[in-house]
């Protein structure tokens, strides 16, 4: 008998192949489940470009469903969005690629090897924390650091010497609920806050970028800026990169996806927007 996992074996299989998912999406709509208007919303958006008039309501019902189907759409979410990171990082590190430019930028780094779970679990023993899932994740099946914006990712060890405290297990006490009550003071707040872990800086002095360890946002990217000062959700992946600026911060996964789209050539980028 096909079962869901069926299904998504299928479709990690091939992350490209949208027809795949409205498969999927058809056999959910048979059994009553509405999770199959996420999907085909899904694949939709991945068809249009970013401008294009549709995308808005089509956004806005998409997160809907969403809110409906919260805990297992964002499963799906994070194995779909493992598969697209996976491919995009295969097709620009291969050894016939290209060399990859975006705004004069040159990227040929590749990613460091993965951690064990061994590793994993000292590291978050000696710091009392346990890592954001999806940045768990890429540690142990994509890379330890490397190939990211400008100088690249900060493997594990470094990016907790490089954060802003050693207290990883203490809160981080922005969030994006409670941005609009502070973001215009933003510049009066300290660099030195606890809960975040350093990943990279693609805009050197603009914004280094930071994944919140402990706290509300937990697993979210923010950033901080010497020169439009203080903490922001608006977490960059590049110099111009405002595609962040009053929404909701991106996750980890998001984020660094957004920044491959940015450096792969643009017929091959694939994936959704």
């Amino acid at each position: 008998m096909t079962t869901e996992e069926d299904f998504l074996r299928a479709i990690l299989n091939d992350i490209n192949d949208a027809s795949r998912r409205l498969v999927f999406a058809d056999w959910l709509e048979e059994r009553g489940d509405a999770r199959a208007e996420w999907l085909r919303i899904d694949c939709e958006l991945a068809k249009l470009r970013p401008r294009d008039k549709r995308r808005p309501a089509l956004e806005a019902r998409k997160q809907e469903v969403w809110e409906a189907h919260r805990a297992s759409l964002m499963v799906w979410e994070r194995r779909f969005g493992l598969a697209r990171i996976k491919d995009k990082v295969a097709r620009a590190t291969k050894d016939d690629a290209p060399r990859l430019r975006h705004k004069g930028a040159e990227y040929t780094g590749r990613l460091n090897p993965v951690l064990s779970e061994k590793e994993l679990v000292a590291f978050e023993r000696h710091h009392r924390i346990t890592l954001p899932e999806e940045y768990r994740t890429f540690l142990l099946e994509v890379g330890n650091g490397g190939l990211g914006p400008e100088d690249g990712l900060s493997p594990l060890a470094e990016a907790a010497e490089r954060s802003p405290t050693r207290d990883l297990d203490k809160p981080f006490p922005f969030s994006f609920r409670s941005y609009e009550e502070w973001k215009y003071s933003r510049e009066e707040l300290e660099y030195a806050q606890p809960g975040v872990l350093f990943l990279a800086t693609p805009h050197d002095p603009w914004a280094s970028v930071y994944l919140v360890i402990t706290g509300e946002d937990r697993g979210m990217m923010w950033a901080y800026g010497h020169i439009h000062g203080g903490w922001m959700p608006e977490a960059p992946t590049w110099e111009e990169d405002e595609k962040q600026i009053d929404k909701p911060p991106r996750s980890f996964f998001r984020w660094y996806e957004d920044w491959l789209d940015e450096i792969l050539p643009k017929e091959n980028a694939g994936g959704s927007e």
